[in-house]
C-alpha cells in the first residue's frame, strides 16, 4: 500500500507555516528563527533548539509557538518531545487544527491508529473541508480494515481535491480488497492518467487484470511497472506473462530493479534527459551568476507575486529568485523562447525536476532532494534578510543542477561504452 511521507510533509509544513508566529510577534523574532535554521543546517542541533526555546518563551508560551517547535522537532526526529509540545499547544488552544494534524499523523507513524483517528477526527470537525485530515483519517481506517469509513474520506479528499492522485490510488486498493475489479480499474486508470510513474499503479491494475484472466492484458503494466523499479512486478511478470514475452526479455528487465541502474541510459527517454538537463545546467549556471550578484535583501514583498522574468520593468518591483508556493509549470520549450532571461531560479529547478523523474540513479535523486532543501532554505534566508547566505546558496543550487546534468551525462557514457 502506498503510504505518504508522513514525518517529511510535517516537517514541510514546518517550513511554510513558521511565518504565521512570525506575523504575530515582535520582528526580532525573525532573527531567531533564522539563527535557529542557520544552526540546524551546520548540524548544531543544541543551538537550533536553543533559539526556538527563546521563541517560545517569546510569545509568552502560545500555543502557535508550541505547534512551530514541534514541528521543528519532528524534523530532526525528536518526536517524543514533538508530542509534549502538540499537547501543550492543543491545550493552550482547543481549536487549532494544525495542531491535531501533526499529533494524529505522529500517532499513526507509531501505529497507534485509534488514538491517530480521534485527533484527525479532531481536525476535520475544526474544519470540514480540510484535505489533510480526510486523507490521514483514511489511511488509518484502512490499517484497521474498516475500509467503508476509508473509502468515505477518500470520496471527501476528492470532493475538496479532484485531482488527488493518492487518494484515487487508495480507493483503488479498498476496491480490489473488496472484490470490485472493475471499479479498481477505473480507479487505477485515473490514477495512471495523472501520474503516469505511478509503478505500484502499473502493479496492481496488471494484478486485477490476472484476476480477470486476462494476463496478455497485463503484461504490459507488468513491463512499465519493473522499468520504473518495482521488484514484485518483476516476480509477477516470470510466473504469468512467460507465454507472452521471451526469458532472455524478461531477464534483461531485472537490471531496472538494481539499486543503481547504470543501464537505464539506453532508454531514449534517459538520453534525452541527459541532453536537456546539460543545458538547463548551462543556462541555470548564468542565471545563477546574475542573481547571486544582484541579491540585496531587500526585495522580499515580491515574493508573493509570480514575476515574468528575472526583473520586472517597474523599478520598486525586485528580482523574483524562488516562489512561495509549489514548483512552477516550465517546459523546455519555454527556455528556447524566453532564453536565461525569462526564467527564475525556481523555474530551472521545476525543469530539473522531471528530468530526474526518468532516472532510477539514487545518486541523482539524492542530489535533487539536497536542491529542494536548499531552495527552503533559501527562502529563509531572503525574508530573514540575509543577503549573504543568499548568494552562497544560489550558487550552490547552481553546482547541485550542474552535477544531476553531470550525472545523467555519464550514465549515458557509461551504457554507450557497455
Amino acid at each position: 500500500m502506498r503510504l505518504p511521507m508522513t514525518m517529511f510533509c510535517l516537517m514541510l509544513i514546518f517550513f511554510l507555516q513558521q511565518y504565521s508566529v512570525l506575523c504575530q510577534t515582535p520582528n526580532n523574532w525573525r532573527t531567531f528563527v533564522d539563527k535557529a535554521l542557520v544552526r540546524l543546517m551546520v548540524k548544531d542541533t543544541s543551538g537550533a533548539i536553543e533559539r526556538f526555546q527563546t521563541i517560545v518563551k517569546g510569545s509568552g508560551d502560545s500555543a502557535e509557538a508550541y505547534l512551530q517547535r514541534g514541528l521543528f522537532y519532528v524534523g530532526i526526529r525528536y518526536y517524543d518531545s514533538a508530542m509534549d509540545d502538540f499537547a501543550t499547544a492543543i491545550q493552550k488552544m482547543p481549536t487549532n487544527k494544525e495542531s491535531f494534524l501533526a499529533r494524529g499523523s505522529i500517532l499513526f507513524e507509531r501505529k497507534q491508529y485509534w488514538d491517530a483517528l480521534k485527533d484527525l477526527n479532531e481536525a476535520i470537525v475544526l474544519d470540514n473541508d480540510f484535505t489533510e485530515a480526510y486523507y490521514m483519517h483514511g489511511l488509518a481506517a484502512m490499517r484497521l480494515q474498516d475500509y467503508n469509513a476509508a473509502a468515505m474520506d477518500f470520496a471527501d479528499v476528492l470532493r475538496l481535491d479532484s485531482l488527488h492522485t493518492n487518494a484515487h490510488y487508495q480507493i483503488a486498493v479498498i476496491a480490489i480488497q473488496q472484490k470490485r475489479t472493475a471499479d479498481a480499474l477505473s480507479s487505477l486508470n485515473t490514477v495512471l492518467r495523472l501520474q503516469p510513474l505511478f509503478a505500484e499503479a502499473y502493479t496492481i491494475r496488471a494484478a486485477a487484470l490476472i484476476d480477470l484472466g486476462k494476463a496478455q492484458e497485463a503484461c504490459p503494466d507488468l513491463v512499465e511497472a519493473v522499468k520504473l523499479g518495482n521488484k514484485s512486478a518483476l516476480e509477477i511478470l516470470r510466473t504469468q506473462c512467460g507465454k507472452y514475452i521471451s526469458i532472455k526479455g524478461i531477464d534483461s528487465l531485472q537490471t531496472f530493479t538494481m539499486e543503481e541502474v547504470a543501464v537505464v541510459g539506453v532508454r531514449d527517454e534517459y538520453a534525452r534527459a541527459a541532453a536537456e538537463m546539460k543545458l538547463i545546467a548551462a543556462r541555470c549556471g548564468a542565471v545563477a551568476s546574475v542573481l547571486a550578484n544582484r541579491v540585496s535583501g531587500r526585495y522580499t514583498s515580491a515574493r508573493g507575486t509570480r514575476i515574468h522574468g528575472l526583473f520586472a520593468n517597474r523599478t520598486d518591483t525586485k528580482p523574483l529568485i524562488v516562489g512561495t508556493g509549489p514548483l512552477p509549470m516550465v517546459t523546455m520549450n519555454d527556455i528556447d523562447v524566453q532564453g536565461s532571461i525569462g526564467l527564475n531560479l525556481d523555474d530551472f529547478i521545476a525543469l530539473t525536476a522531471d528530468r530526474v523523474v526518468v532516472s532510477k540513479n539514487s545518486a541523482i535523486q539524492q542530489k535533487f532532494n539536497q536542491v529542494i532543501q536548499r531552495r527552503n532554505m533559501l527562502r529563509t534566508f531572503l525574508d530573514g534578510q540575509l543577503p549573504t547566505e543568499a548568494r552562497g546558496v544560489i550558487r550552490e543550487i547552481a553546482t547541485e543542477i550542474t552535477q544531476i546534468a553531470e550525472l545523467f551525462a555519464k550514465e549515458v557514457s557509461g551504457t554507450a561504452k557497455n
